[in-house]
């Protein structure tokens, strides 16, 4: 309401923190400043994105979206772990799944998929 963006950056690139990791060697020049440009982008006023994830790192610039399978409504009696196990494969068949754009309509996509007990 008060016109505030908030966007994430998922950077790739090598620091002392990756440092030994098998993969860092495949990340070439993957160093924390080729992050930057998407960084400042985004804190500028030509950005209009909000609720955005950029991965980003040695020149590589991408969207990312979490994406959430269609799910499954328990039983109100059956929510138990062992139920989960036993319908996990339906639970996360990703052959429905959707991105969505906030967190908020992904909540309302899970309770208009919910069927009355």
């Amino acid at each position: 309401k008060h016109g505030i963006a908030v966007n994430t950056i998922a950077p790739i690139a090598v620091t002392r923190m990756t440092e030994g990791l098998p993969f860092t060697r495949l990340l070439g020049d993957a160093q924390p400043e080729h992050v930057s440009a998407a960084v400042v982008w985004l804190a500028s006023e030509a950005c209009a994105l909000n609720g955005e994830v950029i991965a980003a790192g040695a020149g590589y610039f991408a969207r990312v979206q979490i994406m959430e399978s269609a799910g499954l409504h328990l039983p109100q009696g059956d929510i138990t772990p062992e139920s989960v196990a036993a319908h996990w494969a339906e639970i996360a068949d990703m052959a429905g799944a959707r991105p969505y754009d906030s967190a908020g309509a992904a909540l309302m996509g899970a309770f208009a998929r919910r069927q009355p007990d």
